[in-house]
């Protein structure tokens, strides 16, 4: 009997030894195999994955930003290019509001065709392009000066700086078509100098475009002037902007 005994006891002993026993020895904590241990997570590891996911998604978000405003601007633009033609007793009278569609520009060949509301505020310009207030209309005589985006919300004036001497700018009100011809290559001036909207020649009625430059920054402005050549005042039909 003591002899079994002393084989059950060898056979326990040797059996509570093995990896993975679960059995605690005699008077001393359990020990667990590490093949049974859980994955420990460190802070360290959980804040920079956290941080690897945050760019990622700044990224994306960047990238698609100009995409989305783009999109938005197109939408409303095709809005505002029925409500031009309709503001007519409004543009004579100038009541029309911020953001409300006032005049047409086209660039032939750079391929700008932008419907101009009223304001530069930051709402107005989501359209593309505002005109001044302060700034005269193409109905008389003065400057007539335009903000428009170059890389986003349509960035109907991305190809500004490509305008030379002799090109024409076509510009279509609900009271008339007005051709301007560019008299000068763009220049460049620091966001703070607004004399491109004061100063201009005496004789003659002019229009001035302005955005951002360089491309994709607010650093500096681009500014082009050009002379009124030719003025048809009419009243547009009602179907249409042609």
């Amino acid at each position: 009997m003591n002899g079994g005994m002393d084989v059950l006891s060898v056979r326990r002993m040797i059996a509570e030894s093995e990896p993975g026993s679960s059995r605690s020895s005699p008077g001393g904590p359990s020990q667990r195999s590490p093949l049974n241990r859980t994955n420990r997570t460190y802070p360290g590891h959980t804040f920079f994955l956290a941080l690897c996911v945050f760019v990622i998604l700044v990224g994306v978000g960047l990238a698609a930003y100009p995409w989305v405003t783009n999109l938005w601007a197109a939408r409303v633009q095709d809005s505002l290019k029925s409500d031009l033609p309709g503001n007519a007793s409004d543009y004579r009278a100038g009541l029309l509001a911020n953001g409300e569609a006032l005049m047409r520009v086209r660039v032939p060949r750079l391929d700008i065709d932008v419907i101009v509301v009223e304001g530069t505020s930051e709402a107005s310009l989501r359209a593309g392009a505002g005109h001044y207030p302060s700034s005269d209309l193409p109905e008389s005589s003065g400057n007539v000066a335009i903000a428009g985006h170059r890389t986003t919300f349509g960035k109907p004036f991305n190809r500004m700086d490509e305008l030379t001497p002799g090109d024409e700018i076509f510009v279509t009100t609900p009271l008339g078509r007005y051709t301007y011809t560019v008299i000068r290559s763009p220049w460049v001036v620091v966001p703070t100098d607004l004399s491109p909207l004061r100063r201009y020649p005496k004789r003659g009625s002019f229009l001035t475009l302005m955005s951002c430059h360089p491309e994709g920054s607010a650093t500096y402005r681009i500014v082009a002037r050009a002379r009124l050549t030719r003025a048809v005042d009419r009243l547009l039909a009602v179907g249409g902007i042609r």
